[in-house]
């Protein structure tokens, strides 16, 4: 019999495997065409290139499978249906992470994937991504969502092969984005079509090449139609001039991200209560497990009514008046890109730091070559978050300085699934990962950079004055709730109820006439406060060298570094 799409199509396995086989499909065609759908993101703020954040989600979703796949489909999704879910990035992942929610539910009972399973998934994602936002527009990946729903159960009554009905949908689901324009004033302003739409017809497209036995993703995809609107009125990029005008000058606050584990937890609720705390909020999940995305003024508001309901995870927070005015100027015209290209290093560093201070202190010693992420003892970021990193930073290869012990872990984990040559320096604190990135040249190989800012690691301590949250006896020293506590290289030393008395105490005998005390105040220390601990200091340490920086971290009074 000869090799026809129809007997490849019998003769393939139609379980769990299958599945991992249009993941790894659609990972692959995602990533091909990440930089034709980041383009195209305009909507509904620019909180991330939506591309890149439909990449992190299915490379989530890939990994989870690589090691845990099942024969029985209903396993395999309902895995893929969670690694979605916790490693959706932006408002386009976490969409997308019901699509595979969707697939979950409609094979719950069945074994083998079918047309009308296909189709029946559709149908549930579509309802439940409706669901997930307060008010669904038309015109985004919602209506391409519910169009290929529509177009795939009509196929089934056609035929109820699984290839006819996915090529049903993938065929609706590009003749939807090429209208959505139409449908939403926003992409028509611009001049583009809707990215996320056009990243889930890729994906349908990947599915029908895995179907037909082709290499999904060999090829980039043009976005179909758009709409058509005088050269005269575009920029090089085809996105209209007059649009990215407003964009640089429109104010869009924080887009955060989170996920929260806990019991009773009601999606429709924390919906609602997010709509009122913020803008363009979409939650989903399920009573043990949510996922948030919400753009805040202050993300922080978000952060705390999640934790009244559970623990928190993958936190993920940008500046999006910052992306908004980059895109923009990014796209405006082709010298604009030029020059952005021209800025790449030899080598440039990623590195985790909260506080005003020490990202400034960050910036100035990376001399221009740094990427900073949010992390540290209470924000983790995921593997996810620090791959984005790594793709985003202006060099090829990229030194991550992980700057918390509970982060290293992630960092060598992320540093596997980059595409760049990346490495890892061990750093464990903020002020750890500030003296390597004194040592480091952004036109060095990345090879001697790391060989450089490995060598103060060794003769730098850290150490930090803070509140302790609850009762503790530790390395034999009792310290109780509300009381100051005081860490040197990871052990408590010292602990009262004075911040000022537990850090004398703890730097006695421990800083002689010829170190050098840096001390970074945080962002809740009195005015004075710094001035006054050097005065205090200057008493007890008469031959050191003190050095006072303002470092504006979070929960600690102090952070410091003995060289």
């Amino acid at each position: 019999m000869p090799d026809t799409p129809e007997t490849r199509q019998s003769n393939r396995r139609t379980d769990g495997f299958l599945l991992r086989e249009f993941v790894r499909g659609a990972t692959k065609a995602l990533e091909t065409n990440q930089d034709t759908i980041n383009a195209l993101n305009v909507f509904p703020v620019p909180d991330g290139d939506t591309g890149t954040n439909m990449v992190l989600t299915m490379r989530t979703v890939r990994d989870e499978l690589e090691d845990h796949v099942d024969a029985n489909p209903s396993i395999t999704s309902a895995r893929m249906a969670r690694a979605a879910l916790l490693g959706a990035r932006g408002n386009s992942g976490l969409i997308l992470a019901q699509y595979f929610k969707g697939l979950a539910e409609s094979l719950a009972d069945g074994y083998d994937i079918s047309g009308e399973g296909f189709a029946r998934g559709l149908r549930i994602a579509s309802e439940i991504a409706y669901n997930a936002v307060p008010e669904p527009k038309e015109g985004t990946m919602l209506t391409v969502f519910r169009e290929c729903a529509e177009a795939s159960e009509k196929a089934v009554i056609e035929m109820s092969g699984l290839e006819h009905v996915m090529k049903a949908a993938a065929a609706q689901a590009m003749d939807t984005v090429r209208r959505t324009p139409e449908m939403l004033d926003v992409l028509k302003d611009a001049g583009v079509v809707d990215s996320g739409g056009f990243g889930f017809a890729i994906m349908l497209l990947s599915g029908v090449d895995v179907m037909n036995g082709q290499e999904p993703g060999a090829e980039r995809v043009d976005p179909p139609g758009m709409t058509g609107l005088p050269d005269s009125e575009l920029t090089t990029t085809g996105i209209r001039a007059e649009f990215l005008e407003g964009v640089e000058d429109e104010a869009w606050g924080y887009c955060t991200v989170f996920a929260i584990e806990g019991t009773g937890l009601d999606p429709d609720s924390v919906r609602e209560q997010m709509n009122e705390l913020g803008r363009s909020p979409v939650v989903a999940g399920s009573g043990t497990l949510l996922k948030v995305h919400v753009h805040m003024e202050d993300p922080g508001v978000a952060l705390s009514a999640g934790l009244e309901l559970g623990t928190l995870s993958n936190i993920d927070i940008h500046n999006m008046d910052e992306q908004a005015k980059a895109w923009a100027s990014g796209h405006s015209d082709s010298s604009a890109q030029e020059t952005a290209e021209a800025v790449k290093h030899t080598t440039a560093v990623v590195a985790m730091a909260l506080g005003e201070g020490f990202e400034e202190l960050y910036r100035n010693a990376g001399l221009g070559a740094v990427q900073l992420l949010a992390g540290g003892d209470t924000m983790n970021p995921s593997t996810a978050e620090i791959v984005t990193a790594i793709n985003e930073a202006p060099s090829d290869s990229v030194v991550v300085l992980p700057n918390n012990k509970n982060i290293i872990g992630t960092a060598q984990q992320a540093i596997k699934l980059s595409d760049k040559t990346a490495k890892v320096i061990e750093t464990r604190s903020m002020q750890a990962g500030l003296a390597s990135l004194l040592e480091f040249s952004p036109d060095r190989e990345i090879d001697d950079n790391v060989s450089q800012m490995n060598e103060p690691l060794s003769i730098v301590r850290s150490g930090s004055v803070s509140k302790a949250i609850r009762d503790a006896l530790l390395d034999g020293i009792a310290v109780r709730r509300g009381q100051y506590m005081g860490v040197l290289d990871e052990k408590l030393v010292a602990s009262g109820d004075s911040a000022l008395d537990v850090l004398v105490r703890m730097l006695a005998g421990q800083v002689d006439d010829e170190s050098l005390l840096t001390i970074y105040g945080g962002s809740d220390l009195e005015d004075g406060a710094l001035e006054t601990a050097v005065t205090e200091l200057g008493r007890w340490l008469p031959g050191a060298e003190i050095e006072t920086l303002t470092g504006g971290q979070p929960d600690y009074d102090f952070l410091l570094a003995i060289e």
